[in-house]
């Protein structure tokens, strides 16, 4: 049995639970790098009461996260966890669902955290547009990891770390700055891992992933579709070894002259060298300006209609 941690409150009862993270890094990290990591993981563990809450189907009264130590050499930050409870049932309960072996429940809470970091690391890469092909692999061990730790399927645990996030945006940002670290040495990996068994407990994040994930988050601005199943479309521009590039005009419907995307599935031969053509087309908004007033953007051709018969 788990002896709980009694604080000033003779009647909160606490679980506790320590893990690590360890930046292989053959450089010195600056100062500013190892503040950003600590901030990043600090938005990132916030998501973990939610997840655990829903593992274990026990309700956690409070949560505090504590820096145990940060080592120099190859940075290395451990962290403490503390879970409060209402009474000794919930704590016991929780106890028994998550574990309590120190080995077991530190694994859990890095497997948890590996889980939000490598959902938010894959975010901001889709976002910025970049290849997720590392950080796909990467997840495959980490929800591997984390099924296996938590003894779930590996649907439960990416249910269970997706559930946990509310702020996808927030959550990719930090995992930006949590790597932070290892962008002192291009062949640097990281490690999550429970701090009792390092060596058995975790999971690693190559080099090649965090190389593959932007420095920044970078989203898309704003948009709104305005839907025109049938309309005709006047041609202004037009470029034949292009769907992407070359094209403007405007609908008639609309005053503006706009760029012009084609849908892969329209032939560029079905729109060239004509003045105007039937097209069911969407008209796309985007931010603009200081404002982020909404301002039609371009022209998005999904199919060429045939002429109506008059």
């Amino acid at each position: 049995m788990v002896t709980a941690l009694m604080e000033e409150d003779p009647k909160q009862w606490v679980y506790e639970a320590s893990y690590q993270v360890y930046y292989n890094t053959k450089t010195p990290v600056p100062i500013k790098e190892i503040v950003a990591s600590l901030q990043g993981l600090d938005v990132l563990l916030r998501c973990v009461p939610k997840a655990l809450e829903s593992f274990t189907g026990v309700e956690i009264e409070g949560t505090e996260f504590l820096v145990q130590t940060i080592e120099a050499g190859s940075l290395l930050e451990k962290f403490i966890v503390k879970f409060f409870f209402k009474d000794e049932k919930s704590f016991e309960d929780f106890a028994q669902k998550l574990g309590e072996n120190k080995m077991v429940k530190g694994a859990a809470i890095a497997a948890v955290v590996a889980g939000v970091l490598g959902y938010g690391l894959h975010w901001a890469t889709t976002a910025a547009n970049q290849s997720t092909a590392s950080i796909t692999a990467t997840n495959s061990v980490i929800i591997q990891n984390g099924a296996g730790v938590m003894n779930i399927s590996e649907d439960a645990f990416k249910s269970m770390i997706s559930d946990a996030i509310e702020d996808k945006k927030a959550v990719a940002e930090s995992a930006i700055k949590a790597v932070a670290p290892n962008r002192t040495d291009k062949a640097s990996t990281l490690q999550i891992s429970g701090a009792e068994a390092p060596m058995s407990s975790g999971v690693e994040i190559s080099a090649a992933t965090i190389a593959g994930t932007p420095t920044k988050l970078v989203l898309e601005p704003n948009e709104r579709i305005e839907k025109y199943p049938d309309t005709v479309l006047h041609i202004r521009a037009t470029n034949l070894d292009s769907k992407t590039s070359g094209w403007a005009g405007k609908l008639a419907q609309r005053e503006e002259r706009l760029a012009i995307e084609l849908d892969p599935s329209v032939s560029e031969s079905e729109l060239f060298g004509k003045e105007s053509v039937r097209v069911s087309a969407d008209l796309i908004f985007t931010e603009s300006g200081k404002s982020r007033e909404l301002k039609p953007k371009r022209i998005y051709v999904r199919k060429v209609l045939p002429p109506k018969l008059k």
